[in-house]
């Protein structure tokens, strides 16, 4: 059985000095080996390795330190491991509010791990009442983001933040609204509420590229090729990309237009956008 010893030493990163309480070149260490494990491809090497930092966070009281927590709770969302994200987040409060930043990383561990729309809703209420978070753009981005795959089991969900962004002012401000928006158009499109998908791509004062695709592909998803049609004749050039040209082309296809279909892949080509593996799927 290994020795008291021997098990402080695993807790230790390699090459780290170890009793240096409060040290900024440890702490800048530290912040450097998460850095490095945030590039690994295997959650279990990034939850052997958060062991050992969460550890060496907790050795040198440096759990004060937020921008540490943000690197480590990051890696969480990576491993999709809530349990690790809600120790991390609790060192972090009080004071109350909680930050912004390491409440939004919370959340997309949450979603990463699996957490239902209902769940993570629960997960916000309680984060608002207890902690004193107040919600800004990323964090109803980065929900909606996480219902939008439920489909239509995430409309009641999808409807009740639509209304406390509205309710916190969010969709005031011109600056962040647009990914909120173009989130809220996804999850509208993925439960068939074309309407209602309309209804937020109209409201939006900007409209990036990302938006307008999101609505040619709901109006796709639900068959409606024709109102496709109409919707990316207004698309302005600029913001047809290849993703535009080929959904149109893959929609095409699928309603069994393929004249339709081979007719935009010339006109994607005289546009000068080159086509894609997928674009090239979509027209067989």
């Amino acid at each position: 059985m290994p020795s008291n010893r021997t098990r402080h030493r695993a807790l230790v990163p390699p090459n780290l000095p170890r009793y240096i309480p409060y040290s900024r070149a440890l702490q800048q260490r530290l912040f450097l080996v998460a850095q490095h494990l945030s590039r690994s491809s295997s959650p279990s090497a990034i939850r052997r390795g958060l062991d050992q930092l969460h550890a060496q966070l907790l050795l040198n009281g440096f759990t004060h330190k937020r921008f540490l927590l943000a690197k480590l709770l990051s890696l969480t969302v990576a491993a999709a491991d809530l349990p690790r994200a809600e120790s991390l987040f609790i060192l972090s409060v009080p004071p109350s509010p909680a930050s912004p930043t390491l409440a939004n990383l919370l959340l997309r561990t949450a979603a990463t791990s699996g957490s239902t729309p209902s769940a993570l809703l629960a997960f916000l209420s309680r984060l608002v009442g207890c902690h004193g978070l107040r919600p800004n753009a990323f964090t109803f981005s980065t929900l909606l983001a996480a219902f939008a795959p439920a489909g239509v089991g995430a409309l009641p969900h999808g409807r009740a933040l639509h209304a406390l962004a509205l309710a916190s002012g969010v969709l005031a401000q011109t600056g962040d609204s647009g990914h909120v928006m173009t989130s809220l158009v996804s999850v509208y499109a993925s439960a068939q509420q074309l309407g209602d998908a309309r209804k937020a791509f109209d409201e939006m004062s900007t409209r990036a590229v990302a938006a307008w695709n999101c609505m040619l592909a709901a109006y796709v998803r639900c068959r409606e090729v024709d109102a496709a049609l109409r919707f990316f004749s207004e698309m302005p050039n600029s913001r047809r990309d290849v993703v535009s040209w080929t959904t149109m082309i893959g929609g095409c296809a699928n309603a069994g237009r393929p004249a339709e279909a081979v007719e935009l892949f010339w006109r994607m080509r005289k546009a000068r956008v080159k086509d894609d593996a997928v674009t090239m799927v979509a027209l067989l």
